[in-house]
């Protein structure tokens, strides 16, 4: 009680809707890549794409955009802060690395 107390005190309020948002984003973007990975795709999997490619980025950039003053606060906002905006080069990374696989399998250049 007295550590959780004292630690509170030195952060402040810990980003809840913010560790949140990061973890559901990151966490859509891992189903989406176990589905390309084992090639069962269905209706939902191409709902899941759609949402982590065209509406998370703006959610991790809101993110970082809500932290952007807090950063230096704890380890936690700058944490958060950084995977707010590497979201978007993660999403590219990982699309375009799916279809160079995708690619090389179907025996294209």
């Amino acid at each position: 009680m007295i550590a959780s107390a004292n630690l509170e005190s030195q952060m402040g309020e810990p980003p809840i809707a913010q560790l949140l948002l990061i973890f559901g984003i990151y966490g859509g973007l891992g189903l989406v890549t176990l589905h390309l990975l084992t090639w069962l795709y269905s209706g939902m999997a191409f709902l899941g794409l759609v949402a982590v490619t065209f509406v998370a980025p703006f959610l991790g950039f809101w993110v970082s955009y809500s932290l952007r003053q807090l950063r230096r606060k704890s380890r936690w906002h700058n944490t958060l802060f950084v995977l707010g905006l590497l979201y978007l080069p993660a999403v590219i990374t990982l699309l375009v690395a799916m279809f160079l696989v995708a690619n090389r399998l179907e025996g294209g250049v």
